[in-house]
């Protein structure tokens, strides 16, 4: 059974406790090191505490998987915390029906070990972090696209979301505000046409400046012999 280390108000512990079969444990009084020791699959954390972010940093230090619960929804601090890989995830607190889904992505992730598991509105799928060639947003239908060597899917999390998912994949970078580029899977720039070219000869279209900063990391990876 997945242990769970809790340190939210009471009130909501106790309506997790009763909703969920889970095995709750209450951390709030414990050091990091003596949580560590509990092999706990994920903590929970709402705003409740005033000090939270400095918790936050510190349980980041110990690689411990959080996902925080908020009651007013800032999502400027909460896109902080992401974009920081403070938290794993976050919620509203009226929305602790939605901790299941998370636990059973957690769950699918540790099985599929480097796999990504993609969730979207029809389907579900495990895929090979190679195989995706760049992940954009979309004005036009509000969600972001990730595209494959052979295949789209949509989803309704947002870019700095995902971002903060695959910040472990070193090869993947945030390229702009609209596009999270895998420079494994680069074979070219074409500065004439204002195009990033991938190696299955899939193409992105960029703007010049974005393809010169695109053009630093690309050419500055350990894996690039200059000529």
């Amino acid at each position: 059974m997945n242990r769970i280390a809790l340190e939210i108000d009471r009130n909501l512990e106790i309506l997790l406790r009763e909703y969920y079969e889970y095995d709750f444990i209450n951390t709030v009084n414990y050091e990091v090191h003596d949580i560590l020791k509990e092999d706990i699959t994920l903590l929970i954390m709402d705003d409740s505490d005033k000090n939270a972010e400095l918790r936050l940093k510190l349980l980041k230090k110990y690689n411990i998987k959080v996902l925080f619960l908020s009651s007013d929804f800032d999502i400027q601090i909460l896109r902080k915390y992401i974009r920081e890989n403070l938290i794993f995830d976050f919620l509203k607190k009226k929305d602790y029906q939605l901790i299941e889904e998370i636990m059973g992505f957690i769950t699918t992730q540790n099985n599929a070990k480097n796999k990504l598991f993609i969730d979207t509105s029809s389907m579900k799928v495990l895929v090979e972090p190679h195989d995706i060639l760049y992940i954009s947003y979309s004005k036009v239908i509000r969600k972001s696209v990730i595209k494959t060597s052979n295949q789209e899917y949509f989803t309704a999390r947002h870019l700095f979301e995902i971002e903060g998912l695959l910040s472990r994949f070193s090869e993947f970078v945030r390229i702009e505000r609209s596009n999270i580029v895998n420079m494994n899977r680069i074979s070219g720039i074409n500065f004439k046409e204002e195009m990033l070219i991938f190696d299955n000869n899939e193409i992105l279209q960029l703007s010049r400046r974005i393809l010169k900063k695109l053009e630093t990391f690309w050419i500055n990876s350990e894996d690039v012999i200059k000529l």
